[in-house]
């Protein structure tokens, strides 16, 4: 089993022996928070644990949520996300690009606001041409895939 932070630590709080043992079957987590996401829970998991300690009296809330946001970020898991199923610690970039139509690309297109739609397909290429669509007007005409530059309307 891989070495995580959380067995590295418990190796190093208990002794030597049988207990030291049973740390190597701490169950592996799944880093399931990003990089910027788990340095602002360090931060504001130590902000809320110096807060909890050091206010006028001991704060239980302060210190839980202190505790739980410094947990989040020196693991990198997070059990609220894991028991939705997301996270922010995933793939990004074209390893998160998944296969889909063109009929969910133009949907997500038009909820991202895109002007111009740009239709490229296997008849068209043959005739050398591709199809430019102005989403605000519905106009529709073909192209030469050398001149669509010039003739996207930006």
């Amino acid at each position: 089993m891989p070495n995580t932070v959380l067995n590295v630590a418990a190796k190093q709080a208990l002794p030597s022996g049988a207990v030291t043992r049973a740390a190597d079957y701490l169950p592996h987590l799944e880093p399931n928070v990003g990089s910027t996401e788990r340095l602002v829970s360090l931060g504001l998991g130590t902000c809320l644990t110096v807060f909890g300690i050091t206010g006028r009296r001991v704060s239980p809330l302060a210190l839980a949520a202190g505790g739980f946001l410094l947990y989040r970020g020196l693991s990198g898991n997070c059990p609220l996300y894991q028991a939705l199923g997301t996270g922010t610690g995933g793939t990004s970039g074209q390893a998160a690009v998944m296969p889909a139509r063109a009929g969910v690309k133009f949907v997500d297109a038009d909820l991202i606001g895109c002007p111009v739609q740009v239709l490229v397909g296997a008849k068209g290429l043959a005739r050398g041409v591709v199809e430019v669509k102005v989403r605000a007007t519905g106009a529709r005409r073909e192209v030469e895939p050398q001149k669509l530059v010039q003739t996207l309307p930006l």
